[in-house]
C-alpha cells in the first residue's frame, strides 16, 4: 500500500465511512464489480485493498464521526453512486440511504436534494394516491399526451406501466451513472424532462 492509498485508508477508518460503504454493497452483491470499480477509482486503491477493507472486514460501528458538512455530503452521494450500479435502487438500499441521511444530520433541504436527485433511480415505487377526476379525464388526457410521449408509453397506460418506463429511461439518462460521464450536461437536462413528465402525469 503507497502513502496515498495509506492516507485515504486512514481518513475512511478514523472516521468510520467504511462501514457505511459495505452495507450498501452488501445489499447487492450482483453488482460488487462495477462497486470495486468504483471504490477503486474513488480512494485510489487495488482491488485487493478494497475486497479486503470493505467486503471482507467486519466492523463494531458505522456511526460517522465529526466531519464536515462538505465532506459528508461527499460520502452521501458516493453512497447513492455505489447503490445504483447495475439496476438502480431497491428499497432496501433506499431505506439505508435514508437512514445514512438522518445519520449525517443532513437537514431537511438536504435530504429532499437527494430525494430529488436519486428518487428517479429507485426500481420500486411507494404507493402514490392519484387524483382522478372524471369530469375533466379527456382534457386531463389532452394536456398530458406530450407527457406521456417523453416517457414513451400510450395515454392509457397503467401505473405500473409508468413507473417502469420512467425508471428504465432514469437508468439510461441519470448524470451520476458511470456511463453518462462524458455527457453530463446533457443528461441533466433529459432527467429535467422525464422528472417534470413523471410529475405531471402522476399528479
Amino acid at each position: 500500500m503507497n502513502e496515498e492509498q495509506a492516507q485515504n485508508i486512514y481518513f475512511l477508518l478514523s472516521n468510520n465511512v467504511i462501514p457505511w460503504f459495505q452495507r450498501i454493497c452488501m445489499l447487492n452483491p450482483s453488482a460488487k464489480s462495477g462497486q470495486v470499480e468504483l471504490l477503486k477509482e474513488w480512494f485510489k486503491i487495488d482491488d485487493e485493498i478494497v475486497n479486503d477493507y470493505f467486503f471482507e472486514r467486519e466492523y463494531a460501528q458505522n456511526e460517522l464521526n465529526d466531519v464536515n458538512l462538505s465532506v459528508k455530503k461527499n460520502i452521501a452521494e458516493k453512497l447513492f453512486k455505489l447503490a445504483i450500479v447495475e439496476d438502480g435502487i431497491h428499497n432496501d438500499e433506499w431505506e439505508l440511504l435514508m437512514s445514512a441521511l438522518k445519520e449525517f444530520e443532513f437537514n431537511k433541504n438536504y435530504i429532499e436534494y437527494f430525494k430529488k436527485r436519486y428518487g428517479p433511480l429507485r426500481t420500486e415505487f411507494d404507493d402514490d394516491r392519484r387524483n382522478d377526476n372524471t369530469s375533466t379525464e379527456e382534457r386531463a388526457k389532452l394536456y398530458l399526451r406530450p407527457y406521456y410521449a417523453i416517457l414513451g408509453v400510450d395515454e392509457n397506460a397503467s401505473d405500473e406501466e409508468i413507473k417502469r418506463a420512467y425508471h428504465n429511461l432514469a437508468l439510461q439518462h441519470h448524470p451520476d451513472l458511470a456511463k453518462n460521464a462524458g455527457r453530463v450536461e446533457e443528461s441533466e437536462q433529459m432527467m429535467a424532462k422525464i422528472n417534470e413528465a413523471y410529475e405531471k402525469i402522476r399528479n
